[in-house]
């Protein structure tokens, strides 16, 4: 199965996983909806429980940042995938950080579970989130010390390319940091799928 799936939006994941043929009919997946806890997008939770459930997934929803430490240790290692949505990719990673919840993502995904990144779900996983600043306030995460990233990947995805209100901030991220980083643009109908059985990092299908 593949291990990540990386895309702009939650109706451009699911497409993903439809058109790769993913076979997620009966897992239980770990709803991660955090990144948004303070954002304009947290309107859209139910929708994205009903793409999830529609997609065959069983959904637990996790807030990370009010949810135990032991209740997160508990869905996380007995969930089959985890989703992490979109919202504020700065404030998503000082959750990360400040609960732990951070580990235990990166031994879910070495230990084969399925990770479904929307938005600040796949922004995190790059080596350092900086880059993301013109499209979201750091100062959203008054806590954050550092924005080392999980490092589950070595490229940065940019979402939002073309979207009424985020587009001009994707392809300013691209003007300023095209030549210095390795970029993922994505629009909101894309996802990149990446398989790494194998111990490498590969792309396989573009969707």
């Amino acid at each position: 199965m593949p291990r990540l799936v990386l895309a702009s939006s939650p109706s451009g994941a699911v497409a993903a996983i439809v058109r790769n043929r993913i076979h997620v009919s009966g897992l239980k997946l770990a709803y991660i909806p955090t990144a948004d806890n303070h954002h304009y997008s947290k309107v859209i939770r139910p929708f994205v429980r009903f793409l999830l459930r529609q997609a065959g997934f069983r959904v637990h929803q996790l807030d990370i940042s009010s949810a135990s430490r032991r209740e997160t240790e508990w869905i996380l290692g007995h969930c089959d995938a985890i989703y992490v949505g979109g919202g504020n990719s700065f404030f998503l990673l000082q959750e990360l950080r400040r609960t732990g919840a951070d580990r235990l993502l990166v031994k879910a995904v070495d230990d084969g579970k399925l990770y479904i990144g929307v938005s600040a779900g796949a922004v995190v996983i790059a080596p350092d989130i900086s880059y993301i600043a013109p499209m979201d306030d750091r100062t959203a995460a008054s806590q954050l010390r550092s924005t080392k990233g999980l490092h589950l990947v070595d490229f940065h995805i940019v979402p939002h390319l073309g979207e009424s209100t985020m587009g001009k901030a994707a392809k300013e991220i691209a003007r300023r940091f095209g030549d210095t980083l390795r970029l993922h643009l994505l629009d909101d109908d894309h996802a990149i799928v990446i398989d790494t059985e194998d111990g490498g990092v590969h792309i396989p299908s573009e969707v």
